[in-house]
Parts: C-alpha cells; sequence; structure tokens
C-alpha cells in the first residue's frame, strides 16, 4: 500500500472506532444530558445555598427550536470547517512546483519568452 493510502485507511479505522467505542461502552441505558445541566447540578450538590447569578439572554421556546438551532450551528461550522480545509489544500498545491506546471495550460518546453 502506498503511504496515503495507509493514512486514508488508519484515519477512517480511527473514525470507526471513536463512534463506535461509545455505543458499545454503554449500550442503551446511556442518559445523555446537556453539560450546562450536569453542571448545574453538581455545583448544587457541592453548594446547595449557590444562587445563580447570570440568566440566558435567549431561552428557546421549545426544545425542537434549541435542537434545530444546534443543528444549524453545526452546519455552519463543518461549512466554515471545509471552507478552511479546502483553502489551505488549494494553497499547497499552488505552492509546489509540479503542481503549479501541472495546472499551467502550457508546457515550460512549449513557452516562449515575448518581451
Amino acid at each position: 500500500m502506498r503511504r496515503r493510502t495507509w493514512s486514508m485507511v488508519t484515519i477512517l479505522v480511527a473514525m470507526l472506532v471513536l463512534f463506535a467505542a461509545p455505543l458499545v461502552y454503554y449500550g442503551n441505558s446511556a442518559a445523555f444530558e446537556g453539560s450546562d445541566d450536569q453542571g448545574s447540578n453538581t455545583i448544587l450538590k457541592v453548594d446547595p445555598t449557590y444562587k445563580v447569578w447570570f440568566r440566558p439572554l435567549f431561552e428557546p421556546s421549545s426544545g425542537e427550536v434549541e435542537s434545530g438551532l444546534f443543528a444549524l450551528q453545526s452546519g455552519l461550522g463543518g461549512v466554515v470547517l471545509g471552507i478552511a480545509i479546502g483553502l489551505l489544500w488549494a494553497r499547497r498545491r499552488s505552492s509546489s512546483p509540479a503542481a503549479a506546471l501541472s495546472a499551467s495550460p502550457v508546457r515550460p518546453d512549449e513557452a516562449t519568452d515575448v518581451s
């Protein structure tokens, strides 16, 4: 196998393991809570007299709206990440001399100096 193919296979296997490990480890018995709820519950266990000093600026009207906003946020994050990776890939490709020659419509031996 070529090095690039080996790297891709390794990355895909790592992603599969990272995805499957929690499902295998916890199964269907896991109760998923948000970090805000877990943090608030832990604070109240440590200090029952704690008073909340900050309220959210925006409270979604329902769980569906909250899920929709979270999906929108993750989608926008994916777009930004995709654009960043694409730009970095294009910059790297255009900076290598071999890529610049292969992208050029005129081969170097056919080029003429017009001064």
